[in-house]
C-alpha cells in the first residue's frame, strides 16, 4: 500500500494517521484508486486475518473513514509512531465492492497472463502501468513456477537457464496459499 499513497502521517499524539492517495493510480482494468478502495482492502484485510493482519492490529477500522476521494483518516486504539511502517508491508488493495479477491484487478506493474494454481502462473507487464516512468516493470514476462517439495526445489538441476531467460526462486509456504484462497 505504501507506493500507493503520497502521504501518510500522524497527528500530533499518533493515534490518526492521514493517507492521501497517490493521484493517477489505476487498477488494472483501467479505473482510478481511491481511498474508498484502500478503506474497503485494510478492512477486508481485518475481517479475513492473515498473517499481514497482525501489522494492523490497532487500527480501530470501524471509526475508519474516507473524508474524500484521495484521503483516509486511520484512527488507531494506542498511539503508535511507527504505523505508516504497519502500511508499508505487502498488502494488497483491491477495488470497493470486489466479492472474488482472487480474480481481483490489481494497481501493480503486472497483471496474470495464465495460470494454473499448484502449478505455474504467467504474468505481463502492464503497458498502462500508472508509475513506468518512475521505473518497472523491467521484464516484459514473468514466469511463477510452483514446486512445492522442498527438496525438489532445493536439488532441481539449473538447466532451464537460457540467454535472456533466468530462473528464480520464490518459496511460499503452504499455509499462506491456504490462507490466501481462504
Amino acid at each position: 500500500m505504501w507506493r500507493l499513497a503520497e502521504v501518510v502521517e500522524p497527528d500530533s499524539d499518533a493515534t490518526t494517521w492521514t493517507v492521501r492517495v497517490r493521484k493517477g493510480v489505476t487498477f488494472s482494468d483501467g479505473r482510478q484508486l481511491t481511498a474508498n478502495d484502500v478503506l474497503f482492502s485494510l478492512r477486508t484485510l481485518v475481517e479475513k486475518w492473515s498473517p499481514q493482519s497482525g501489522f494492523i492490529t490497532h487500527l480501530d477500522i470501524e471509526k475508519a473513514r474516507a473524508r474524500d476521494a484521495r484521503t483516509l483518516e486511520l484512527p488507531l486504539t494506542m498511539a503508535d509512531g511507527f504505523f505508516d511502517l504497519a502500511l508499508a508491508h505487502s498488502m494488497f488493495v483491491f477495488p470497493d465492492g470486489t466479492k472474488d479477491l482472487a480474480k481481483a484487478p490489481g494497481s501493480g506493474p503486472y497483471v496474470l497472463k495464465q495460470g494454473q494454481a499448484g502449478r505455474s502462473s504467467v504474468l505481463a507487464s502492464r503497458e498502462d502501468y500508472w508509475d513506468r516512468d518512475n521505473g518497472g516493470p523491467y521484464l516484459d514476462e514473468l514466469e511463477l513456477v510452483s514446486v512445492a517439495d522442498a527438496a525438489a526445489r532445493t536439488h532441481r538441476p539449473r538447466s532451464r537457464d537460457e540467454p535472456g531467460r533466468r530462473q528464480a526462486d520464490l518459496t511460499v509456504r503452504e499455509e499462506t496459499v491456504r490462507e490466501f484462497r481462504d
